[in-house]
């Protein structure tokens, strides 16, 4: 039997605190558990680089961004190291090999039609950085940050929900115990129900954000459609190269 888990890839706008470590920890008890039950096992962490506040903290602290990045998830792999963390997998978005794999998963969605370009507008949490539905806010508040969301428009990528969301809500209700504990089971089931059937589920399933770091490029399209749009890619690295994934606009 095979065993997989991860933490959340975390953030790279500051260094690691004692949360990540606690959520660190008690996956690679998870991990080590399983190895001495003899099941083969996979334990991935990382960091995800991508974002605005990623570029603001680069900003305060004087950096340019890639080298902002580079330092503190370092910082996060040697925290690990330090802690005795058994992870064999060391995830970060902004390496080649993660970037080959998004390049591979977005293209095989699209070629089936559960990506599509549109245009979206809603009330937005830039400290969140994600769309709120009206019905989420306590007070019109983001309930988070306690502060009025912005509304803005914005042409994207989507992933097509609808096509999915009455199968995932029966599958879910039918294996009552595939969602762990409770409570998230019912999150999970909350937020699809709040999605409108067949309405552009931007609100949350956006694959592209507007901001400026990572940095697109400029590759080919490989693509049989004469009008494409860069989905992604960032910088790998000090050659400056910027590899992208090239998907055509359609509306």
């Amino acid at each position: 039997m095979a065993f997989y888990i991860t933490t959340p890839i975390y953030y790279v706008n500051a260094e690691p605190h004692i949360g990540h470590a606690y959520t660190t920890v008690v996956a690679d008890a998870l991990a080590r558990f399983h190895r001495l039950m003899g099941e083969e096992t996979r334990f991935q962490t990382g960091t995800d680089e991508h974002g605005d506040k990623v570029q603001e903290a680069a900003q305060k602290a004087g950096l340019p961004v890639r080298e902002f990045v580079d330092r503190i998830s370092a910082t996060f792999r040697q925290t690990w190291d330090e802690l005795g963390i058994s992870y064999d997998v060391f995830i970060r978005t902004t390496s080649p090999e993660h970037i080959k794999v998004v390049q591979e998963v977005l293209a095989r969605l699209y070629e089936t039609g559960d990506i599509y370009f549109g245009e979206y507008g809603g009330l937005y949490c830039f400290g969140c950085e994600r769309f709120y539905l009206e019905r989420e806010l306590e007070n019109g508040l983001c309930p988070d940050h306690q502060v009025a969301p912005t509304f803005i428009k914005e042409e994207n990528y989507f992933f097509r929900m609808s096509r999915y969301q009455d199968w995932l809500i029966g599958y879910i209700e039918d294996h009552p115990d595939w969602i762990r504990p409770e409570r998230y089971k019912n999150e999970v089931l909350g937020f699809l129900r709040l999605l409108p059937s067949g309405a552009c589920p931007g609100a949350y399933l956006c694959l592209l954000t507007n901001a400026t770091w990572p940095m697109s490029g400029s590759t080919p399209c490989s693509t049989t459609s004469p009008a494409c749009a860069t989905l992604t890619g960032p910088s790998t690295g000090p050659s400056g190269r910027r590899p992208s994934t090239l998907l055509p606009r359609t509306s």
